[in-house]
């Protein structure tokens, strides 16, 4: 997956944070929620942590297989974990709870599969001036819909949403901290070979078809992404870390 070695790339910082803020170490029982094609689950179980992982896609899932092979995989939905109560005593949720149906539901699974103790790393996409993939990729692909699009990565955006949501699933918040990633490409063809990829983008281009949507992006790519030959986008991604009450 050409699209997965970009997005390793920028994002492992990112992934690096969340795995040192749940406090794993040698012998972590960690649940990777929404484990995508495996790169965090890899990186924890070189880190010496035993890893679950679960998704909602087979065909991500076959991806980590080959990617993390001595994780424990299986697909499944975030409001509906299959696992018993107090299992784990690290999980990470990176870019996954707003996609649930019900984020709120999604998060008390969480809290009900986390041992005492243990602690969930969150991760959501954050404000419009923290984060230049949702300026030069999100917002003008979305402008050209008539209404919203088919889903949205930023409804636990706004300042206090999320974190209401994490109360309110019966979860204390210990801290948050911000991570900054960033994404380099070569030129706007690299850049478009792995934007197009993602979820909300490529939901987009069913719709509408994907030379506008690519025109949009190039657009505002150009406008304010280019340094010098190459594209650099510079995102700051909001980590919120949950802890059973």
């Amino acid at each position: 997956m050409q699209r997965a070695r970009w997005i390793s790339h920028a994002l492992v910082p990112l992934w690096q944070a969340m795995l040192d803020m749940v406090r794993l170490r040698p012998g972590t029982r960690l649940l990777d929620a929404g484990c995508g094609s495996g790169e965090t689950a890899a990186i924890a179980l070189a880190r010496g942590a035993e890893v679950s992982g679960l998704d909602c896609s087979e065909e991500m899932l076959e991806v980590a297989r080959k990617t993390a092979p001595r994780a424990t995989l299986v697909c499944g939905d975030l409001e509906a974990l299959p696992y018993p109560d107090d299992s784990f005593n690290a999980i990470i949720a990176c870019n996954t709870i707003h996609f649930a149906a019900d984020p709120q539901q999604a998060l008390r699974e969480l809290g009900r599969v986390a041992r005492p103790g243990a602690r969930i790393a969150i991760t959501s996409m954050g404000a419009r001036e923290d984060l230049a993939v949702r300026r030069v990729v999100f917002e003008p692909t979305f402008a050209l819909l008539d209404g919203p699009p088919p889903s949205s990565p930023f409804v636990l955006s706004e300042p206090g949403v999320l974190e209401r949501k994490i109360a309110d699933a019966g979860l204390t918040i210990a801290t948050k901290i911000k991570v900054l990633c960033e994404w380099t490409f070569a030129d706007f063809d690299e850049a478009w070979a792995a934007w197009r990829g993602i979820g909300p983008i490529n939901a987009v281009m069913k719709l509408i078809g994907e030379e506008r949507v690519r025109g949009a992006v190039k657009e505002a790519a150009d406008r304010l992404a280019r340094e010098g030959s190459a594209y650099v986008l510079h995102d700051w991604w909001r980590v919120v870390v949950a802890e059973p009450t």
